[in-house]
Parts: structure tokens; sequence; C-alpha cells
């Protein structure tokens, strides 16, 4: 964006209100928008054309792609402050994730409430300095409110469905059973009784901390976290009371106790093994030194007798070479 400015100031156009004047750079304008859409038709078509190449990416051996995947996430929390801290970050919100697999919590809210968070906040506190409340009249904000009201509604009425489908004895289309491996239900009240606690925590430091130095600061917090933890409370009563109906021989006619296979745990522990020590190794001797090592060690790890290929290790000790030094002092 600054070169795209930086060129406009150099051609002598001012970026601002005279982009949009038809006397003056109107033109220059739809022809950016059309550039925009006649890029996005031939990536469409290109994709297409290559669908099947890029299908196959999906076999690819994971001692290929796990080592890969893992620096691009710790080098992308690390360059955001150049801090170590964010690293850290990184794997708390990845623990995070995993839970919410575990549970069977939806991921998609969270991640979209971390993106918009912060535009959704500012562009309410611009809307409430200029207009108070008189904004949520608009017809636009009305039509925005009522399509998503529509997808709620749609979304709770699809549920309905599936969970009367399946009750009369179709099959469940959960997630893969492999990928469950806390399966006691005490572990589900502890998750929803944290969302409880987080949302309560937000909402107390917000109406007796901020809220008294700056109330429209507070006001976001307030009308996000009002609803957030109406729904906390009512996952964490839901999870509470399903417990309290179903007894074990309710819960299981044939009188077997679900059990995780021994191969799932240790496929978990093994992941969470290596993603830790990837972290560790790179806090003690830096990327530069600890992608290698990582790379050859996974892949023997996994059965693959050729990790020590010189083409292999020339490639990662390339990719690597430009990647910061160890992030400690």
């Amino acid at each position: 964006m600054a070169i795209l400015l930086g060129a406009f100031l150099i051609q002598g156009i001012v970026p601002g209100p005279d982009l949009l004047d038809p006397a003056k750079h109107l033109t220059l304008t739809f022809s950016f928008v059309w550039v925009i859409v006649i890029a996005n038709i031939i990536t469409v078509a290109v994709c297409f054309l290559f669908l099947n190449q890029l299908a196959k990416i999906t076999f690819v051996k994971g001692a290929f792609l796990i080592p890969f995947l893992l620096l691009l996430i710790y080098l992308g929390g690390f360059t955001v402050k150049n801090s170590f801290g964010d690293m850290i970050l990184v794997l708390i919100f990845g623990a995070m994730g995993w839970l919410m697999i575990q549970f069977d919590w939806q991921r998609p809210p969270l991640l979209l409430g971390l993106v918009l968070g912060t535009i959704a906040e500012r562009n309410l506190f611009i809307s409430m300095r200029a207009y108070g409340t008189e904004w949520l009249m608009h017809p636009g904000v009305i039509i925005i409110g009522l399509l998503i009201l529509g997808a709620i509604v749609y979304s709770l009425l699809q549920i309905r469905k599936e969970r009367a489908r399946v009750a009369e004895g179709g099959s469940e289309t959960a997630m893969d059973v492999q990928m469950t491996v806390v399966l006691k239900p005490a572990y589900r009240i502890i998750f929803a009784l944290f969302w409880v606690a987080a949302f309560g925590y937000v909402l107390r430091e917000t109406y007796w901390e901020i809220r008294p130095m700056e109330e429209q600061a507070a006001l976001f917090p307030i009308i996000v976290g009002i609803p957030g933890l109406a729904l906390a409370v009512l996952a964490f009563g839901r999870e509470f009371f399903v417990i309290l109906r179903s007894g074990a021989a309710q819960a299981n006619p044939s009188g077997t106790t679900p059990s995780v296979e021994p191969v799932v745990i240790r496929r978990a522990v093994s992941i969470i093994s290596w993603t830790l020590g990837f972290l560790l190794a790179i806090w003690l001797i830096g990327f530069n030194i600890a992608v290698p090592l990582f790379e050859i060690r996974l892949r023997r790890e996994m059965g693959d007798q050729h990790c020590l290929d010189c083409d292999s290790l020339g490639l990662f000790l390339r990719s690597v070479r430009s990647c910061p030094p160890p992030p400690f002092p």
C-alpha cells in the first residue's frame, strides 16, 4: 500500500476524493477495479486447470509437510514483533484450537473475532461519536442485522434437523473419531467453565477498571462480553445437565465404556512432543540450526531412510539462511 501511494504521488495523483471525481481520476479508479476482477477470474481459471494436480498435495507425506508448516507458524508469530513471547502465544492458541476440536466447539467464530474485532471496535467508536445510537436505524444496518439473524436461525434449524435425523437411526456426521483423545465429560464442563471465567473477567475489568476512565473504550467489550458470557453460561449449563441426565447405562446400553485406541494417544502425544520440542530447539539454538535438524530427525522418525540426502539438507539450509537469530538475549 505504501508503494502504491508513493507511485501515485510520483505521478502527481493525490490519493483522496480526486480518485472518485469524474473530471479527474475516476477512470483510473475503475481500471483498478477491472484489474482486480480480471485477476480473480484468471486465478480461478488457473486453479480449475490445475485442480487435479493441486489435490495431490493431500498425498504428500507428513514428514515433508510438518517441518515446513511448523516453520511458517513459528516464524510468522516471531516476525510480528521479533518477540519469543509471541511464539508462546501461538502455542497457547494452538492448544486452545486443539481443545476446541476435542470438545466439538466451533473455531471459525473465534478466528473471525480475532481478525475482525479491532475493525469492528474502531468503526463502532466512529459511529457512536458521529451518530450516537441513530446509526442502528440506518437501512444498511437493519439489512445486515436481518441477514445475521437469518443465518443464526438457519444454523439452529440445520442442527435441529441433524439431531432429529440421528435420533431416527441415521448416521451421525461428526468429526473423525480418531481425532478424539479426551472423552471424559468432566473435561467438557471444565472447558466451558474456562470460557465463563474468561468472559466474566473481561466484563469485570471493563466495568470496574476501564469504564470509569473512558466510557467509550468500555462500550465494545461490554457489547461483546455480555452475550459471550450468556452463551458460555448456556454451554456450561448444557454440559452440566447432560451429565446429570445421562447415566452409564443410558450412555452405553451395551455396557461398554468408550475408550481411546492406544495408537491415537501415541499419535497425539507424539505430535505435541514434536511441536514443543521444535519450539524449545528454536529457543536454544535458533531457527538456522533447529529447522534442518528438526526436519532430518522427524523424517527419520517417520520411516524415511533417505532423509540425509544432500539435496534435502541443502534445500532446508538455504530456506532458513535468512531466518532470524535465536530469540533469547
